[in-house]
């Protein structure tokens, strides 16, 4: 205790002695008077106007307002905490003037404020103005007739449509079909009018429709524009084809059809730009006029597409849309993203045509597009990509330059396709059949009950979601090779009809013990139901596991993205085919999205068939994204168009285009895709502010420019324009004080559509 005692007295002496030393005056030191020089003495008078020392000093700030140019409308200098005043937005041919791009309201600091614009993409006229066409019964006449370019032989009047079998239907003997095949309709001249998976019955006219073979024989070579001669008395139908009189029919036909489409459209009040769309038809009639008489490829290819054009055109767009598409990489038409610039090329061409999202093919073959610790890099691994690691690094860091969301498009479950992978193979990691076959029509699963598998996966995902910058993860193939188990009744006499994948002896090991089963399960299996029923089950619940253990690891490396799954529509379908139970996925929280694909030319089942009860059943508990490839059945690219249209004016969902070497690989489709592009679209997962501005800049333009014009809106109209988006606004109050006004307009249609959508930013923004 002495020892501390003194300690602390020789401390509080020591500082003492420094504190006397820091306070004695160096005699040689003058005093410090700083950098200001003393000011003499003011001997004047006092005055009264002095400034009170006390008293604040006044603070200015400028403001600059700019046009979309940069160029500047307004200076002014503005008290602190004070409001500016805005000069009157410019006119912007084809725009309109949507808001300041910063509050000026309490002014802080110097602001350089700007004018904010939305492009036109609605306008109205009161009754198109359609040129004069000529028409093609002369063109008819100059199609020879000598040499048929095909003979449909053994046709079939009416009746049910056989595998293999073609079929003439007419108004006599009209039968329903399926949407698995491929039709023709032909009009009253013998003219092919229509060719898709289902078509209409053309007044005085027949459909020739076949199966299987005749469908893929009918698709290959037949077109619109084609003529057919039809012999009832020897059961046979020949076409006729004239290389330039054809397409002038096919030209023609689609020019008609467009016509009757633009009358239904203004019918049914869709809100679209009328005054383009009268100007594109015209422009497609000119054309369609000189090449009458004088053909010209190169116009042709103009009134092609032209044509498409307005089949785009004629899509009334919902504010809040996913345009998303599946997309290839390196192999994409001409785009081969070998570099940093070519990848900023194709994105540049994803942005021009609206794309606001793309499904990137990360994994596939059971190999990967980047670097991994887990999987072989089968693209891209000798290139490089300027101040990127990799190629997918470049991709998502130039993808959210140009506010392009990029999701991890996964074939998840897949061991190889194609081909066998023998990183899988070696390791018995591929799902064995019932009958002993290691691939289903040349595709290999992974075996999922094997723990190696799963472990694997669990690891390839969580690398993916942690060292990439993704905004999703889509699972693709999670799924069973399609099977028929479920379908076959009673006792199975003939094991190759079994159609089955799981027989690996892991798997069954896995089954017996979670079912106390000692039997012998690939014997049993083909007399005992109820056997083969609890089968069945386990195979759906291991994979609802699965689908749960890779979900939560994805969450646990990044709880930012996104999870959803390509999936088949119908419940029912995937169940029992597939073994996909997406609904309990979505119902229990594993997924924030599923992208249907429905791959059809058949608009009518695409729409209402296979959709409509899909978006019932999912009521709002995941995003849907419907995937899109008319082409798959036969169809051209204006049907994608129809497609996207109706489905657009029944739901509010997003839509995706399969695939990136569809849409860049046709002459027309990217110049005609560029009609959806909307400069404001929002998609369903983003911040609640642009979900709410990008909804009211539609309907302020909507009503502006056409609601106005053909029913009573101008209740709307008027609060919509006195609403001030620079201000600070509760959404959910003002989405009440629309649905209100939209409740009392005077028409049904619009009425209901408009309804539908404020349900919907509603119940996002909640």
């Amino acid at each position: 205790m002495k020892k501390i005692f003194i300690i602390m007295l020789l401390l509080l002496g020591l500082t003492l002695i420094v504190s006397c030393k820091n306070n004695e005056e160096d005699p040689k030191k003058e005093p410090d008077t700083g950098d200001v020089t003393p000011e003499e003495p003011d001997d004047s008078e006092d005055s009264d106007d002095s400034e009170d020392p006390d008293e604040p000093t006044e603070v200015y700030f400028k403001v600059t307002f700019y046009d979309a140019n940069d160029k500047v409308l307004k200076t002014e200098e503005v008290l602190e905490k004070t409001h500016a005043t805005a000069p009157k937005a410019p006119v912007k041919l084809g725009y309109i003037f949507m808001r300041w791009s910063k509050s000026f309201d309490v002014v802080e600091s110097d602001l350089k404020v700007k004018a904010l614009y939305y492009k036109i993409y609605v306008s109205y006229i009161a009754n198109l103005n359609v040129d004069n066409i000529r028409g093609v019964e002369a063109i008819i006449e100059n199609i020879p007739r000598t040499n048929p370019r095909i003979t449909f032989n053994n046709i079939i009047e009416g009746g049910f449509r056989g595998a293999d079998q073609i079929h003439y239907y007419d108004a006599s003997n009209i039968n329903s079909r399926n949407h698995y095949g491929f039709e023709i309709a032909v009009d009253h001249n013998g003219l092919v009018v229509d060719a898709n998976t289902l078509v209409d019955l053309p007044e005085n006219g027949f459909i020739l429709s076949g199966h299987s073979s005749t469908a893929n024989l009918l698709n290959n070579t037949v077109n619109i524009g084609d003529l057919v001669e039809y012999k009832k008395d020897q059961e046979l139908a020949n076409t006729y084809r004239d290389a330039n009189n054809s397409e002038l029919i096919s030209l023609n036909i689609q020019i008609a059809s467009l016509i009757n489409k633009i009358d239904e459209a203004k019918q049914n009040y869709k809100a679209l730009n009328y005054e383009l769309i009268n100007d594109k038809l015209n422009e497609a009639i000119a054309y369609y006029n000189i090449l009458v008489s004088s053909f010209d490829k190169e116009l042709l290819d103009e009134a092609k597409l032209n044509v498409l054009e307005i089949d785009f055109l004629l899509i009334e767009t919902r504010p809040i849309q996913t345009n998303a598409v599946w997309h290839y990489p390196l192999n994409s038409g001409a785009y081969r993203e070998r570099n940093l610039e070519e990848v900023k090329e194709v994105l540049d061409q994803y942005e021009h045509i609206g794309i606001n999202r793309i499904y990137l093919n990360t994994n596939f073959n059971g190999r990967s597009a980047y670097k991994s610790e887990f999987l072989t890099q089968h693209l891209a691994a000798y290139n490089t990509y300027e101040g990127y690691k990799d190629y997918l690094e470049a991709f998502i860091g130039e993808a959210h330059k140009r506010n392009i969301k990029v999701y991890a498009w996964t074939n998840t479950l897949i061991a190889g396709d194609g081909s066998n992978n023998t990183f899988y193979s070696s390791r018995d990691w591929v799902l064995e059949g019932f009958n002993g076959e290691d691939n289903f029509n040349r595709m290999y699963f992974v075996d999922i009950s094997n723990d190696e598998v799963q472990e694997f996966l669990n690891n390839v995902f969580q690398e993916l979601a942690t060292n990439y910058n993704l905004d999703g993860i889509e699972f693709d193939f999670i799924r069973y090779p399609n099977g028929n188990l479920h379908s076959l009744n009673g006792v199975i006499p003939e094991t190759t009809t079994i159609k089955d994948g799981g027989y690996n002896e892991g798997f069954i090991n896995k089954f017996s013990i979670a079912n106390n089963y000692n039997g012998d399960l690939k014997k049993e299996i083909r007399t005992n139901v109820a056997l083969r029923e609890q089968w069945l089950n386990f195979k759906t619940e291991l994979l609802t596991e699965f689908v749960k253990d890779l979900t939560t690891t994805i969450r646990n490396a990044n709880d930012n993205i996104k999870i959803t799954a390509a999936v088949m529509p119908s419940i029912s379908t995937a169940r029992n085919v597939y073994r996909q139970d997406w609904d309990t996925w979505i119902e229990n929280g594993y997924l924030d999205g599923l992208e249907p694909m429905i791959y059809s030319g058949d608009t009518d089942y695409v729409v209402h068939k296979a959709l409509g009860p899909m978006y019932q059943l999912v009521n709002n508990r995941a995003e849907i994204t419907v995937g899109l490839f008319p082409e798959d059945g036969g169809a051209q690219v204006g049907v994608l168009a129809e497609q996207i249209a109706e489905i657009l004016d029944y739901y509010p969902v997003g839509v995706s285009r399969f695939s990136s070497k569809t849409i860049f690989n046709h002459p027309y489709a990217k110049s005609a895709m560029v009609h959806i592009k909307r400069e404001n679209t929002a998609q369903s997962n983003d911040i609640p502010e642009l979900i709410f501005y990008a909804y009211i800049s539609d309907l302020i333009e909507k009503t502006n420019n056409f609601y106005i014009h053909v029913i009573d809106a101008q209740a709307l109209n008027t609060y919509l324009n006195t609403l001030d988006l620079n201000e600070s606004l509760n959404y959910l109050n003002i989405l009440n004080e629309i649905n209100d006004l939209i409740n009392n307009l005077d028409n049904e249609v619009v009425k209901l559509r408009l309804l539908q959508t404020n349900e919907h930013i509603k119940m996002l923004l909640q």
